[in-house]
């Protein structure tokens, strides 16, 4: 099974492949996609719709898992987001993928037992899950790693019940 997580973002969004083999969570492939911050918000959210498209694709995933949003301070930024959010899912819901949503807490408890963990605590847990070695990655694609391994956990519970 091959599921493909997603970090939403107006300006970088993480994504990241997980390949489950038996027991097994391998990392196939993650990483940013990064839009011109400069560019009007059409143009961006295209580039956010082309580029999600071409890691569908690529990777054929079999769940695609996306991270909800939560509400900051700033409205501004919440509705640039969801614009974000939602040419995504648009790609995702035009792959015809089956589709789960997770919120972040929610993800934090899947991958390191507690809702509340920090960025660093959800980073070290993915390294140590997927076997990752110490470069540099930015945390959007860690956390898109953390949704698709949140999704697999998920699958896998319920789909043994």
């Amino acid at each position: 099974m091959k599921i493909l997580g997603i970090d939403p973002g107006s300006i970088a969004l993480g994504f990241g492949v997980i390949q489950i083999n038996g027991s097994k969570i391998i990392p196939v492939e993650y990483g940013v996609v990064h839009v011109d911050k400069k560019e009007i918000l059409p143009l961006r959210l295209c580039s956010i719709f082309d580029e999600i498209n071409a890691v569908i694709k690529k990777n054929t995933p079999d769940l695609i898992c996306v991270e909800s949003t939560f509400f900051g301070k700033n409205a501004a930024t919440a509705s640039i987001l969801g614009h974000a959010r939602g040419v995504a899912l648009l790609a995702v819901g035009k792959s015809g993928v089956k589709f789960r949503e997770f919120a972040p807490k929610e993800i934090k408890k899947a991958i390191t037992g507690n809702g509340a963990a920090t960025k660093e605590q959800v980073e070290y847990m993915v390294r140590t899950i997927l076997a990752l070695p110490q470069d540099k990655m930015r945390s959007d694609a860690f956390d898109a790693l953390a949704c698709a391994v949140c999704g697999w956990n998920h699958h896998n519970f319920y789909c043994k019940i």
